[in-house]
């Protein structure tokens, strides 16, 4: 049989007597195929690619192991109710678990020892959580099962309230602050209320798509859907339109924003981005593998970025522009074990049971070690000429001291939240945090005074008070920051429709304006004086002429991998200097 999407795609399929698939053609013209054993359980599966990965069973169905297309095998063994007891990877690393009467799990065991355990109330509700160092965090419920409170390894408690239909109405925080949740009749949200009082609402159009957004300053966000359900446009506050176009199938195939600058894009049969194209005509191509990866980019001036991958689909080689290659290597498990660069020079990785990074080798043989804790926390890093950095932690997993090589040790503790209330460097000085009722950064204290913030109703940062004075800060409707008035003067900012800085004004008199080309990248930028500088582009977006005022102008050139390698200054009379770069192959 076969199948047609709207927009022409063919994908065909074949199925065997017993109506098993055996066979998959994608629009690529790739296809995967598909085995089974007597039982109808699925032997092999081979990719467009022709990589395999097959599966064993032992006497009652379960899968006993797994072999991927590099021959690693994964294993796994089984109680006698059917439940994984151990799982096994193909560097032999395993991980156990174990259960209770009813089939709830205890514990988990990683394959470096550490465990994780696990508790249930009466009604077979998760309780607790024990991690690996000890640290329990528990849960409480009501009578309809909703969640109530979580308490974390520190005591701090997190509260939940529900309407009668379970919905979220409250979350009171470990601090105090409470947010709140407004609903319709149909469930769907339609305000949220921080602990200070300031909302957000949401509309919905006939279809349950959010059709207006409110902030908590008025400000309007309307947005427009087809039939679909996919977003065609949005309004924001200051009425500057972003609009999108799809496909029958309904990929997005062009954006139009504020400004009217276009961007489109193509697809690729199976569905994966094959080129965009900005509003200046500039094109990036994507080609992908029979797996759907991508297998080169072609930027607008024709630069090509090649990758490839082994059976298993991980990455082995980047080929840039001009020929240099990236390798790299990877152990049973998949994990990068080595990386060499485009002059030879390798790196190698190593790991420990549980899959964390326990050592770097540079290419020179220099070797940086990492350990961790039985919760898999960094614990310390010793750099390849013996310099130890070392980290504690609290319950919560924050950083509560950190000693870099020179024995400079730098102290933090923690809110109930898990916000940052103080820190202590290494010569005594302390700083001091508060938080108000929404958790925004209310103060900090300091050797040198006090620093205190403020917000709007948006949670916008409105104003600092500092040892330097009050600096007052504005924004427009669609949030952008319009002005900075401080001691020392105001600065102002402009924009355009698309949000590009289309102005700045200075104390005394000075600023700027901005211009963009059609790719929206800075093209002009005139002063006070009115005196111009101007700026070009390559295809790629890459910085190629500046023109100043006096008529001087520089250049720059780029090789075939894209890196800067000729810088040109010049003037009237022709070249004033003149700097060309010779780059090995790793830049």
């Amino acid at each position: 049989m076969s199948e047609t999407d709207p927009v022409g795609r063919t994908s065909a399929y074949t199925y065997d007597a017993s109506g098993r698939l055996t066979d998959k053609k994608d629009p690529a013209a790739g296809h995967a195929t598909y085995s089974y054993d007597a039982g109808g359980r699925p032997t092999a599966v081979t990719d467009p690619t022709g990589a395999q990965l097959t599966y064993s069973y032992d006497a009652l169905g379960r899968v006993s192991s797994s072999t991927d297309a590099l021959g690693g095998s994964t294993s796994n063994t089984y109680d006698g109710e059917g439940r994984l007891l151990s799982s096994t990877d193909p560097l032999g690393r395993s991980t156990a678990y174990t259960y209770d009467a009813v089939g709830r799990m205890l514990r988990k065991t990683d394959p470096a020892g550490g465990t994780t355990s696990y508790a249930y109330d009466g009604h077979g509700r998760q309780v607790s959580v024990t991690d690996a160092v000890g640290g329990r965090s528990t849960t409480a419920y009501d009578s309809a099962d909703n969640r109530v409170s979580d308490t974390n390894p520190l005591g701090g408690v997190t509260h939940y309230a529900y309407d009668g239909a379970g919905r979220k109405t409250a979350v009171t925080d470990p601090t105090g602050g409470t947010s709140t949740f407004t609903y319709d009749t149909l469930g769907r949200l339609v305000t949220t209320t921080n602990p200070l009082g300031a909302t957000t609402s949401f509309v919905y159009d006939a279809l349950g798509n959010t059709s207006v957004v409110t902030d908590p300053l008025g400000h309007v966000t309307t947005n427009t859907y087809d039939a679909g359900g996919y977003l065609l446009s949005s309004t924001d506050p200051l009425g500057g339109v972003t609009a999108h176009t799809y496909d029958a199938a309904g990929q997005r195939v062009s954006d139009t924003d504020a400004t009217g600058r276009s961007t489109s894009y193509a697809f690729a049969p199976l569905g994966g981005l094959a080129s965009s194209t900005d509003a200046a005509g500039h094109t990036t191509r994507m080609q992908y593998d029979g797996d759907g990866r991508l297998r080169s980019l072609t930027l607008p001036s024709g630069i090509v970025m090649i990758t490839t991958y082994d059976a298993s689909g991980r990455k082995t080689k980047v080929t840039n522009g001009l020929g240099d290659t990236t390798g790299y290597a990877h152990d049973a498990a998949g994990q990068l074990i080595a990386e060499t660069d485009a002059l030879g020079q390798v790196t190698h990785y190593a790991f420990d049971a549980a899959g964390r990074q326990t050592s770097i080798t540079d290419p020179l043989g220099g070797v940086a070690h990492l350990g961790y804790d039985a919760a898999g926390r960094l614990l310390s890093t010793t750099d390849p000429i013996g310099h130890l950095t070392s980290l504690t932690y609290d319950a919560l997993g924050d950083v509560v001291s950190h000693t870099d090589a020179s024995g400079a040790t730098t102290r933090s503790t923690y809110d109930a939240a898990g916000r940052l209330a103080s820190r202590t460097n290494a010569r005594g000085a302390v700083a001091n945090y508060s938080y108000d009722a929404a958790g925004r950064l209310n103060s900090v204290q300091h050797p040198g005074g006090t620093d205190t913030f403020a917000y709007d109703a948006a949670g916008r940062r409105s104003s600092l008070v500092g040892a330097a004075g009050t600096t007052t800060l504005g924004y427009d409707f669609a949030g952008r920051l319009t002005s900075a008035a401080s001691p020392q003067g105001t600065i102002g900012y402009s924009y355009d429709a698309a949000g590009r800085r289309t102005g700045l004004t200075l104390p005394g008199g000075q600023g700027a304006t901005y211009t963009y080309d059609a790719a929206g990248l800075l093209a002009g930028l005139v002063d006070a004086s009115g005196f111009k500088t101007a700026f070009s582009h390559d295809a790629d977006g890459r910085l190629a002429g500046i023109t100043r005022p006096n008529g001087v102008s520089t250049n720059y050139t780029y090789d075939g991998a894209g890196r800067l390698v000729g810088i040109v200054d010049a003037g009237g009379s022709g070249s004033l200097e003149s700097f060309r770069y010779t780059l090995d192959a790793n830049g």
